[in-house]
């Protein structure tokens, strides 16, 4: 029997595709081993470091969707209702009479010419050549505008400058568009960012408006958005919406089917929500703030937590970890009694132990936040108000995966290991018993893993930067020795001790062992150790 012929349908002369040149752009500049290289790629807003910021408003409203009635259903044609509802009011204001007259309703080729915008001469807008541009159109043109924060020159027109835009488009009879993608980034006032589709509504335009969420909520791969059409004023405005509306939910069907419902339902909590929206307020002016003054530093976010720390105990990582992060914070300090926790500790929460944190702001519930254990802690703060820093995820490779064995590594193994020979020696002094035998024997070997680790970095556990893995280490390496003198030997421990100078020799570290413990305390950096006394 021959080989088979196939003489059907075949892909194999389907040609390649080319390649997006934005994201072309992107890739190349992701392969570009320039250290100085910029990124004026795709518009997403980041903070000193390059990092993404993911709005705290943002993380919240995702938080309180979190509850046994959230679901992902499908949504209606139209979109999320009291989502869209929300956009409205954002975009037209709440006294707005297109609103009030069911004026809007939510939610082709054409020959595309470009008016002059920007003189590169005057470095300004060039007003009279738009205008020029404008009056010399065919009537009837329909006229994209962005609304504010004009993308890419950063430059919008005057009030003055809008109404003579506004004149001449109605002379002619031209169709406002608004793209509304930044509305906020312009002035970090929702309000006045809104001033010139408010104008053409008020003086009666029929216009659309393409209303964009991904960068004023950083929710850039969400694509939250709304589209409103506004009628001009008419005894049968509201009917006329309605027919629209009907038109374009057979648009929206035949192309999408369904409208993605996640963003939509963020964005509608911080909308609807007055202390999620003042707060998206406040956040929307920082990066305002920053964009219209770049050198501006990423503000420290002001926030009520406190970290109570325990004398001579784990805690200062939490304090170190603030101080990395340059975030603020009010510090409790408590004395052991004599060597254990004080009744002040085991009132906070129910463990009775150190570190314990309170967090009266939360980003991710409206409770109080009270938060005990060290790793829990950091990762709390980190995602709270670090913005990822100091942490590895999966997008960076093989750190990511060096982050998670070192940062578990020390609480999991060297912590037990050093409370272990702790418990031994209390038991005995005897060298050659079994059991002091093991508990060195264990010692030794998870000492000979973090000496060979550092051996391959020559920095940090993860790599040339600290991470939170070193700041749970470092407290185990030096002040929980304190309580279990080991020595360090200066030749086969002589990664460990480079690297508890290097951690020594930082001004976070420095600031937050005088924090925690005083001016006069000396941390446990070298090779020796000597037994704490108590009470101190």
């Amino acid at each position: 029997m021959g080989a088979p012929t196939q003489e059907g349908v075949t892909m194999a002369n389907v040609p390649e595709a080319p390649e997006d040149p934005l994201y072309r752009l992107m890739r190349e500049y992701r392969q570009d081993t320039n250290e100085k290289k910029i990124d004026l790629g795709i518009g997403a807003y980041r903070d000193e470091h390059g990092k993404p910021w993911v709005l705290p408003v943002v993380k919240k409203a995702e938080a309180l969707l979190q509850t046994p009635e959230f679901n992902h259903e499908y949504l209606p044609i139209r979109g999320l209702e009291k989502f869209l509802a929300a956009a409205q009011r954002l975009m037209l204001g709440n006294d707005s009479p297109a609103i009030h007259e069911n004026r809007i309703f939510s939610q082709s080729e054409f020959d595309v010419e470009y008016y002059p915008y920007y003189s590169v001469e005057a470095q300004t807008i060039d007003i009279k050549a738009m205008i020029r541009c404008l009056r010399e159109a065919p009537r009837k043109s329909l006229v994209v505008l962005q609304g504010c924060a004009h993308n890419p020159t950063g430059l919008d027109p005057s009030k003055e400058e809008w109404r003579q835009i506004a004149d001449v488009m109605a002379e002619k009879g031209h169709f406002p568009f608004f793209d509304n993608a930044y509305q906020g980034f312009a002035s970090g006032d929702l309000t006045q960012d809104s001033w010139a589709c408010r104008y053409f509504i008020g003086r009666g335009f029929e216009c659309c408006i393409a209303q964009s969420f991904a960068k004023n909520l950083g929710m850039y791969g969400e694509r939250v958005g709304a589209f409103h059409y506004i009628c001009s004023p008419s005894p049968d405005a509201s009917h006329i919406a309605d027919r629209i509306s009907s038109q374009l939910a057979i648009l929206q069907r035949a192309h999408i089917s369904n409208p993605p419902a996640y963003g939509a339902h963020v964005a509608s909590r911080v909308l609807n929500d007055p202390d999620l929206f003042a707060q998206w307020q406040h956040e929307l002016g920082i990066m305002s703030g920053r964009l219209t003054k770049p050198n501006t530093p990423f503000p420290i976010p002001e926030m009520p937590l406190t970290i109570h720390h325990l004398g001579r105990s784990q805690s200062e990582r939490i304090v170190w970890l603030a101080e990395e992060l340059g975030i603020k914070y009010d510090f409790v300090f408590h004395k052991r009694d004599p060597i254990f926790s004080p009744q002040s500790v085991k009132d906070l929460h129910p463990s009775g132990t150190a570190p314990v944190i309170e967090d009266d702001n939360s980003p991710f519930t409206k409770n109080k936040v009270v938060l005990a254990e060290s790793g829990a802690i950091i990762d709390y703060i980190i995602a709270a108000y670090g913005e990822g820093r100091l942490a590895r995820t999966p997008k960076d490779g093989e750190e990511y995966i060096h982050f998670l064995e070192w940062y578990h590594w020390a609480n999991a193994s060297l912590q037990p290991t050093l409370f272990r020979v702790l418990m031994t020696r209390r038991l005995t002094n005897d060298p050659e018993a079994v059991h002091v035998k093991m508990s060195n024997a264990k010692l030794e070997c998870a000492l000979s893993m973090i000496e060979a680790r550092l051996g391959e970095t020559g920095a940090y556990l993860v790599g040339n930067d600290v991470t939170a893995a070193d700041i749970m280490a470092i407290c185990t390496l030096t002040t929980m020795r304190g309580f279990c003198p080991i020595e360090f030997d200066e030749q086969k421990h002589k990664n460990i001790l480079a690297y508890l100078k290097r951690v020594g020799e930082r001004s976070a570290y420095q600031k937050a062992m005088k924090i925690c413990e005083g001016e006069d305390f000396v941390p446990i950096l070298g090779a020796k150790a000597e037994q704490f006394e108590f009470p101190y």
